[in-house]
């Protein structure tokens, strides 16, 4: 058990001190990546497309209960339509 505690402090140690190092070190690269691809994550656009399909396939099935608004941070917001 002693040696579990140590390896597993020592790991959480060299991921303390690594993480920071490696991110700094990857920042400018990715952002310059970003930049090439328009400045975003390509997945939230995705996201919200994908979720406003959803809306669409579920008002068409059960219009009455359906979710009503996505917003952007993708949380969603059910509103009932017999409110």
């Amino acid at each position: 058990m002693f040696l579990y505690s140590v390896s597993f402090h020592f790991i959480f140690l060299l991921f303390r001190t690594l993480g920071p190092w490696i991110a700094r070190r990857r920042t400018p690269s990715i952002q310059e990546q970003y930049a090439k691809i328009g400045g975003g994550s390509p997945i939230k656009m995705w996201t919200e497309k994908q979720g406003q399909g959803m809306v669409k396939i579920l008002d068409q099935i059960s219009p009455s209960t359906g979710i009503k608004v996505i917003q952007k941070n993708i949380n969603f917001i059910f509103r009932f339509s017999s409110s």
